[in-house]
C-alpha cells in the first residue's frame, strides 16, 4: 500500500510538471511574432537600415556586408537582457583544406560523375577563397543562455550569403532550378533573404523568447559564417572551438525556411541515419502545434544519406553535418520542402531565386516562416527541458 501511494504521488508530480511545461511552451509559441520575423529578415537582406543608417547589401564572403552582418548579430544578442555575444574568429586557410578532405572522404564516393565534378569545383573554389583571404579572420557569432547544466543544446544558422547567377532565369518549371553551374560572383548584391536570413531570424527570435525562461540544459544560439563555401565556419567551430563549451547534447539547424512554392506547408527535417532521437522531439512539437489555428506545416523526414544518393544532390547538406560528423548524433536541420512525402525529391518546390540576386523578401511566405519558427522554438524548449520562467 505504501509503495502504491509513493508511485501515485510520483506519477501525479510528473503529470503536473509535464502539464506545466506544456503550458510554458504554449506561452513561448504565442510570443512568436510574424512582423518581428519580417523585420529581422528585411534588415539582414538590405531592405531596411541597421546600426544607424547602414544597409547590409550582401553577406557574401569578401563583401563588406559580411562584416556588417556580424556586427548586427552581436548587437542583436547584446540587446537581449541576460545575453552576451561571443565571437569565434577563424582563418579560412586550414579549414578550407579540412572541408575539402571531409567532402572527398565522406561524400564523393556516393556521387555520380556530374556531382563529383561539381564537388571538386566547390573544393577548389573554397581553397582559392582561402588563399585570397589568407590574412583575414572570419567570424562565427554566438550567445549562450545558461541552464542548470553546462551541457548545451545548439540552435544554429549560417549568416553568409552567396550569388552564383544574375537572376532566377535558370529555373526550369518542369525540372526545378538548376544547380550551381556558375562560380561565386564576388562583389555582387547578395540579399540572401531565404538563404539564409530566414534561418538567422529564427535563431534571433528564438533567443529573444527562450532567454525569458529557465532550462535544464544551456542553449547556444550560433550564427555560422562561410557555409556557402563548404561548411567552413561550422567545421572550424566544431573542430576548434566546441571543446571550450563542454558537452554538446544536440544541434538544431535552420537553413532556408522561407519559401513555400504552393502553400502546402511541406517542409524538410533532415538528419543522418544514426541520429539519436531529436527528430522524435520535433515530431512531438509538430503534433502539439497542429492544434494551433493557422498552423499547416507538413514535415517530411529525409536522411542525409538518401539525399546524397539523389542525382545532382545533395540538396539538404548544411552546417548540422559538421557537428554530426564530429560525433554529435542528435543533429537535425529544418528547411523548406524540396522533398515531398515518400520522401521524393521535388525541385519545383525550391525557391527559384536560390543563390541569385533575386533572393529577396518578395519570394518569401511569412506565414510559413512563422510556423517553422514556432516549431523550432517548441523543439528547442523541449530538448533543453524548460523548467519555468526567469
Amino acid at each position: 500500500m505504501k509503495t502504491f501511494f509513493v508511485v501515485v504521488v510520483l506519477l501525479s508530480n510528473f503529470n503536473s510538471a509535464f502539464g506545466s511545461n506544456e503550458k510554458l511552451i504554449a506561452e513561448m509559441i504565442s510570443k512568436v511574432n510574424k512582423s518581428e520575423i519580417e523585420q529581422v529578415i528585411s534588415e539582414l537582406s538590405g531592405e531596411k537600415e541597421v546600426l544607424g543608417g547602414k544597409y547590409i547589401l550582401s553577406r557574401q564572403i569578401g563583401h563588406p556586408g559580411n562584416g556588417l552582418a556580424a556586427k548586427y548579430l552581436v548587437d542583436s544578442y547584446e540587446k537581449i537582457p541576460g545575453l552576451k555575444a561571443g565571437i569565434h574568429k577563424f582563418n579560412p586557410r586550414l579549414l578550407a583544406k579540412i572541408t575539402g578532405t571531409m567532402i572527398k572522404g565522406l561524400y564523393i564516393s556516393k556521387m555520380n560523375s556530374e556531382e563529383k565534378k561539381m564537388a571538386l569545383a566547390i573544393i577548389k573554389e573554397t581553397k582559392d577563397f582561402a588563399t585570397k583571404y589568407k590574412d583575414s579572420n572570419w567570424d562565427n557569432i554566438y550567445s549562450i543562455h545558461k541552464g542548470e547544466t553546462k551541457e548545451h543544446v545548439i540552435l544554429a544558422s549560417h549568416y553568409d550569403s552567396v550569388v552564383r547567377r544574375d537572376s532566377a532565369v535558370h529555373k526550369n518549371p518542369k525540372k526545378g532550378i538548376n544547380r550551381d553551374i556558375e562560380p561565386v560572383r564576388i562583389g555582387s548584391l547578395s540579399p540572401g533573404a531565404d538563404d539564409n536570413a530566414s534561418g538567422v531570424a529564427a535563431t534571433i527570435i528564438a533567443a529573444r523568447i527562450l532567454s525569458k525562461y529557465r532550462f535544464k540544459y544551456s542553449i547556444m544560439f550560433l550564427n555560422l559564417n562561410a557555409e556557402e563555401l563548404g561548411l567552413v565556419g561550422s567545421t572550424a567551430f566544431a573542430m576548434k572551438e566546441l571543446i571550450k563549451f563542454g558537452k554538446i547534447k544536440s544541434v538544431i539547424n535552420a537553413d532556408m525556411i522561407g519559401h513555400d512554392a504552393n502553400g502546402d506547408g511541406v517542409m524538410t527535417i533532415s538528419s543522418g541515419e544514426k541520429e539519436e532521437g531529436l527528430k522524435d522531439i520535433a515530431t512531438i512539437s509538430h503534433k502539439s502545434l497542429k492544434k494551433e489555428a493557422g498552423y499547416n506545416l507538413n514535415p517530411t523526414y529525409v536522411s542525409i544519406e538518401q539525399d546524397l544518393d539523389e542525382p545532382h544532390g545533395p540538396f539538404i547538406a548544411s552546417d548540422h553535418l559538421s557537428f554530426y560528423n564530429m560525433g554529435v548524433k542528435r543533429a537535425i536541420m529544418f528547411g523548406e520542402g524540396v522533398y515531398d512525402h515518400g520522401p521524393k525529391l521535388n525541385l519545383t518546390q525550391m525557391n527559384p531565386a536560390y543563390h541569385s540576386v533575386d533572393d529577396d523578401v518578395t519570394n518569401l511566405n511569412f506565414d510559413y516562416i512563422n510556423n517553422i519558427v514556432k516549431l523550432i522554438v517548441s523543439t528547442v524548449a523541449r530538448e533543453a527541458v524548460v523548467l519555468g520562467r526567469k
